[in-house]
């Protein structure tokens, strides 16, 4: 898992809810304008389907007037009844050349409804050699409509209400019908479907309108590429309805409803075209608005959040370093507090924290100095696990004893201040043996040293340690003596007692004030050993000398120790390389060579 750094977490913080809510918006504006412009393009079809058919109603009651006066006119009247049609063609012309007839072909009939013949408007040279439109007679047979389309006509009905168009050949007419005289027939004005009729709906719809017959269009307010191309888009086999396509560069929204028609059976369909790019213009608006809008919040809650998390993180930092200071053990680090809030009180949480762990140092250090560094931690140990109490343990150990011979003669006419140098000397010379053999100084008492081999923390040759401490100690206290004589000082001396056994290790004092030591028979024998001790003598008993395999000791008399009713078996070990000579009234110590 990648780890972010408080900074990146506070710009995601700030960032991410931008970014969603003008995702949100967006989403939001599409999914209620899109849906609303498909409802307003789909209405838009409605109209133009009843646009439509208010336009053919319109053309139905046009044609009718106009069937009115053909079917009032006598001489048409009279050449339907006789069957002379080139008379019927002059008539009819003349009757458009005086009304302007507004139908492109004219459809007669007889009385039984069948179909006779029918006169289509075209242009023709007249005698005086100018051009005028006239009717002139087409033949059906063979030719692309036929005469079931007007029989069909007829049976479906023709009024106001229920005029479907009529399909002849590759156009769409209005058709309007009225019978001639008493029974001579019926007469069919029929006004076919142009590009400005769709032109009219498109302009009534707002919106491109295309009339497709089979697929083909009849009539359109396209251009003609335009119109091929929706037409090649609606040709598509599998062709959804509606369906968005480029026409002419524009997206457009092509859909299409049925019309009603009488005919062959072929599909008339009105096509509405319309312009997506224009009808999606204010939600495109409105989007490229809300991005900027976003990307302008963005940018601010970028700078912000920069802005913040530096202040935020300055300090941050600065705790963090200052926490690997003080987890080297520099307690005296300390963080600046800048503000009242919570960083700032977090802040100087830290400083009074790093005070109390300077405070509780100096304590341990203080502790150190006066006992010793593992006492120390065994008492810091036993406070962590809740077991810091009066009371202890039975070990094995070892008890070292050393006391300064003739100390009163030495310091009889000493200052204080001079006894007290020459002790702290003494004790700093014979204490560094003790300690490079683990050894633990339990107590100094007048000239007296105690020291622990093997408690509080266990040492498995605890007694040959002791030992080895103890020729140490001579070995220092010499090297001692010879800095006393050059400064024209009397020479120390010094007796050792060591004894090795089971004692009770532990705290022992009062419930508010006590310390770490040892106590029973084996401390007390060793404490006997050293008082027997003569000048430079180390005494240790059988259980010493058996544990330590020690195999150049000699065996003295048994003493009669304080406390013990028999005698003991006491066994002085020699000084390896300290010597004493008698000189007049000195007593000089020399190291000998090779020992």
């Amino acid at each position: 898992m990648v780890a972010l750094s408080f900074r990146w977490k506070i710009l995601l913080a700030t960032a991410v809810p931008v970014v969603a809510v003008a995702g949100g918006v967006l989403l939001a504006l599409r999914r209620t304008y899109e849906p609303a412009v498909a409802a307003e393009i789909q209405k838009s079809l409605a109209v133009a389907v009843e646009q439509a058919g208010r336009l053919v109603e319109r053309r139905v009651q046009e044609l009718s007037g106009e069937a009115e006066g053909i079917a009032r006119d006598v001489r048409i009247r009279e050449a339907l009844a006789e069957g002379n049609v080139r008379e019927l063609e002059i008539a009819v012309s003349d009757q458009h050349r005086i009304h302007r007839i507004s139908a492109d072909a004219l459809a007669f009939f007889d009385g039984e409804a069948r179909f006779l013949f029918r006169l289509r408007l075209g242009r023709a040279t007249q005698a005086d050699g100018s051009e005028a439109e006239v009717f002139r007679r087409e033949e059906t047979e063979g030719g692309p409509v036929p005469e079931e389309a007007y029989l069909r006509l007829f049976s479906e009905g023709a009024g106001p209400d229920r005029t479907p168009l009529l399909l002849l050949g590759e156009a769409a007419y209005t058709p309007a019908h009225l019978p001639v005289g008493e029974d001579e027939g019926f007469v069919l004005l029929a006004r076919r479907l142009r590009d400005s009729d769709a032109a009219d709906l498109g302009s009534l719809v707002g919106e491109p309108v295309l009339v497709l017959l089979a697929g083909r269009a009849i009539g359109t307010s396209l251009s003609r590429d335009e119109t091929t191309a929706v037409e090649a888009t609606l040709g598509t086999p599998g062709a959804p309805d509606p369906l968005d396509a480029t026409v002419g560069g524009t997206l457009r929204r092509v859909l299409s409803a049925t019309l009603p028609s009488a005919g062959d059976g072929r599909a008339l369909a009105a096509v509405v075209a319309a312009d997506l790019g224009r009808r999606l213009g204010p939600l495109r608006e409105a989007e490229r608005t809300t991005t900027l809008v976003a990307a302008a919040a963005l940018l601010t809650a970028v700078l912000l959040s920069l802005r913040v998390s530096g202040l935020l993180a300055r300090p941050v930092r600065q705790l963090a370093d200052a926490t690997e200071r003080v987890a080297r053990g520099d307690f005296s680090v300390r963080v600046p507090v800048r503000s009242r809030d919570e960083i700032g009180t977090l802040a100087n949480r830290f400083n009074q924290m790093t005070e109390g762990l300077a405070e509780k140092e100096r304590v341990r250090g203080l502790l150190d100095k006066v006992v010793s560094t593992e006492i120390a931690g065994e008492l810091v140990r036993l406070e962590k696990e809740g077991r810091l109490a009066l009371g202890g343990e039975t070990r094995e150990v070892s008890v070292l004893f050393c006391d300064l011979r003739g100390f009163t003669a030495t310091t009889e006419h000493m200052k204080p201040e001079a006894v007290i140098a020459m002790m702290n000397e003494y004790f700093t010379r014979i204490t560094v043996p003790i300690e490079r053999e683990r050894g633990v100084i339990d107590k100094f008492v007048g000239d007296q040293v105690m020291a622990l081999f093997g408690a509080p923390l266990p040492v498995a040759d605890h007694a040959a340690r002791a030992v080895a401490a103890a020729r140490g100690m001579l070995e220092a206290l010499a090297g001692l003596n010879r800095e006393r004589e050059a400064r024209g000082e009397k020479p120390l001396a010094c007796g050792i007692g060591i004894n090795s056994g089971e004692a009770v290790a532990g705290l022992s004092g009062s419930g508010g004030r006590f310390s770490y030591t040892v106590f029973g028979a084996t401390v007390n024998l060793a404490a006997r050993l050293c008082s027997a001790a003569q000048r430079y003598q180390i005494l240790v008993t059988a259980g010493t000398r058996d544990r330590a395999a020690l195999l150049d000791t000699r065996a003295l008399e048994p003493i009669k120790a304080k406390g013990f009713s028999e005698p003991v078996p006491i066994f002085e070990v020699p000084a390896v390389g300290i010597v004493p000579l008698e000189a007049g009234a000195e007593t000089r110590y020399l190291r000998k060579e090779g020992v």
